[in-house]
């Protein structure tokens, strides 16, 4: 016997759901009765299909053969559910969607504003590092700046106190830093004021000592000049001993090298002369050997006569023969036979100057 699969909700009431949900839209984030509808609707179709699984779950229980049909009349009406709460869904998201996005957005814009406090807030900070060697003018500037500022609740908000105890902490530092400054200047101005004092002294000093120089250089002149005549007289001593001495000197060498001028000449006369014999000896053996090869070469050449005849007859024959070739109409054995013809004539020209040259 077949048992009819049955679940709490009929085609009939899909159907019914399908016509009222289906059309159900969300226009705007102040469409708060649409968005109600929407999520109420989509509950209520949710709660039918977590219904049909769990009946589905019961019903298999009985037979592997009945959980089959249980599957897929499921199976069926789940397909039948499903884009009517895809689309409730969808209808809703729209409006969690943008409730999430606008909450992301005031979160940045928090985050935004808080980061422009602390900037705002770290600017002051950030003028407070000016550097203590600078002059107390620009100090004074920063310090006054600092005292001109005024920090309300509408511009710092919750961060009004912070502010106030970071403005107070740095016009401390500044005006700390501009006390040390200005009296640092003062004791710079004083020091100045000493260096200019001695330095005036250390010139009128100078121009004593001066003096005193001056002085001292128109003496050590006049013991120059003293000195230099002195010197003057002793240079032309030396010079004209050492006159005396570059003469003889002179004297001795124009000896030396006539000496050695007859020696070198002797020697060079005797030297020309036995290149002159071995020069005539190397002469006389090089025409001796140049007459011998001559006379060698004579008689080769006399003794290649008759062979060189021969060779001219033979080749006077090969040249005769080149008139005996055979006629013909024909260009092209006519212009082959033209170009052997200049080929051995070319040949033989060549043959006959080798021959001549032997």
């Amino acid at each position: 016997m077949t048992q009819i699969v049955q679940y709490n909700v009929t085609d009939a009431a899909i159907e019914k759901m399908k016509s009222e949900y289906m059309a159900l839209t969300v226009t705007g984030l102040d469409d708060e009765i649409g968005f109600k509808q929407v999520h109420e609707a989509r509950m209520i179709v949710k709660s039918h299909r977590v219904e049909v699984e769990k009946t589905r779950k019961g019903l298999k229980a009985d037979a592997l053969e009945w959980g089959k049909k249980v599957d897929a009349e499921a199976k069926r009406i789940t397909a039948l559910l499903e884009p009517i709460e895809t689309h409730l869904q969808t209808e809703e998201e729209k409006i969690t969607k943008e409730k999430e996005r606008i909450r992301q957005e005031k979160i940045r814009i928090e985050e935004k504003r808080v980061a422009g406090i602390k900037e705002k807030i770290n600017i002051i900070k950030t003028v407070s590092d000016i550097s203590p060697s600078r002059s107390s003018e620009e100090i004074k500037k920063v310090n006054d700046y600092l005292s001109s500022l005024f920090i309300s609740k509408d511009e710092f908000a919750e961060f009004e106190d912070e502010a106030k105890s970071i403005l107070s902490f740095v016009i401390f530092k500044i005006s700390t830093m501009l006390s040390e400054r200005l009296e640092y200047e003062k004791q710079q101005a004083e020091a100045k004021a000493e260096a200019e004092r001695l330095e005036k002294l250390r010139k009128e000093q100078e121009e004593a000592q001066a003096k005193i120089d001056a002085e001292n250089t128109r003496i050590a002149e006049e013991n120059r000049k003293i000195q230099e005549e002195k010197d003057r007289i002793e240079r032309e001593k030396k010079a004209e001993q050492e006159r005396k001495d570059r003469e003889e000197f002179e004297r001795k060498a124009k000896e030396d090298a006539r000496i050695q001028a007859e020696k070198e000449a002797k020697e060079v006369a005797e030297k020309a002369e036995t290149e002159r014999k071995e020069r005539e000896a190397r002469e006389a053996k090089e025409a001796e050997e140049k007459a011998k090869r001559e006379a060698e070469e004579a008689a080769r050449r006399e003794a290649l006569k008759p062979i060189k005849q021969k060779l001219f007859e033979y080749a006077d024959i090969v040249k005769a023969s080149l008139s005996q070739y055979p006629s013909t109409d024909d260009a092209v054995i006519n212009s082959l036979i033209a170009d052997f013809i200049g080929a051995v004539e070319a040949a033989f020209n060549d043959f006959c100057d080798k021959v001549e040259a032997l």
